[in-house]
């Protein structure tokens, strides 16, 4: 073997190795932020992009026993989930986030909001899906949850509004790329005055337009940390297959609002994760 094929080989099997290890690993990110408007310190934990069980046992535990214990260690007092829980083609996986959000319920307040996969639910005719969006939804609320599609819930114990916006179809067309008017986004984000604010909006790439709405804070996944996590929060491709695309993962400060990308849990389509492992975010907020 000469040494470039030696070399070849080496770096092959290095980063197949690193990829291997990220697939089934999963960490925890901490945020901390100070504000004036929460009237009790809070934290909470945030989950997104889970896509079913893929790696089951090893990267989730069985029952999801070490997820759990995870979350149970960094001891919030609710959890946001950003979408995209459920693979809603390539092979249909619902079962898991009934699973989790039943599981998790037993503890906690946990506030659903809706990715592009839930809402694929009501947008694909051609997929054999057992639910619509709304079946989906209350299957949801029975497991013990809050969905927030297009909706907001007040947390008067630290003076918080949660809003979940859920982006139409166009906003993740692959061939078209279009952007929502300020009219529009103001129609499904429900903000509330002298409330610490909470935009959950799962689609990161319209971080401006988002800004506009002035939430004090804005949480989103969707990216999957690029596949590749490149420097700077960009990554190597988006769902939209964007290259090199920036906020692919990370926590941005735009003035006063804070804009935080999870990587997201898991993986469907494209099981390829690279020096970008699993993550669930915990978020500190105190008062000032």
């Amino acid at each position: 073997m000469g040494l470039f094929s030696f070399m070849t080989t080496l770096a092959t099997g290095i980063f197949g190795s690193i990829c291997v290890i990220d697939n089934l690993s999963i960490k925890n990110r901490r945020v901390r932020i100070r504000n004036h408007k929460i009237s009790n310190n809070a934290r909470f934990v945030f989950l997104t992009d889970m896509h079913g069980r893929y790696f089951s046992d090893t990267l989730f535990g069985r029952d999801f026993s070490k997820l759990i214990r995870m979350i149970d260690s960094q001891k919030p007092d609710f959890v946001i989930i950003g979408g995209d829980m459920i693979v809603s083609k390539h092979g249909i996986k619902f079962d898991e986030a009934f699973e989790l959000v039943r599981e998790l319920t037993k503890k906690y307040k946990v506030y659903y909001c809706i990715g592009n996969h839930e809402a694929r639910l009501d947008w694909d005719d051609e997929n054999d899906t057992p639910y619509s969006l709304l079946v989906f939804k209350e299957k949801i609320k029975q497991c013990g949850a809050v969905i927030l599609d297009n909706e907001a819930v007040y947390l008067n114990d630290y003076n918080i509004q949660i809003s979940g916006v859920s982006l139409v179809q166009k906003y993740y067309n692959k061939k078209i790329s279009v952007t929502p008017s300020a009219d529009e986004l103001k129609s499904l984000y429900k903000s509330r005055d002298d409330a610490f604010n909470i935009m959950c909006a799962h689609n990161p790439e319209y971080a401006g337009e988002y800004r506009k709405l002035n939430p004090d804070l804005i949480l989103s996944g969707h990216m999957h940390g690029g596949l590749l996590r490149l420097p700077g929060g960009r990554g190597f491709i988006t769902p939209r297959y964007k290259l090199f695309q920036k906020r692919c993962w990370g926590v941005y400060k735009d003035g006063n609002v804070i804009h935080i990308v999870s990587q997201g849990m898991a993986n469907h389509t494209l099981p390829v994760r690279l020096f970008n492992p699993g993550e669930i975010v915990t978020v500190d907020i105190k008062k000032k």
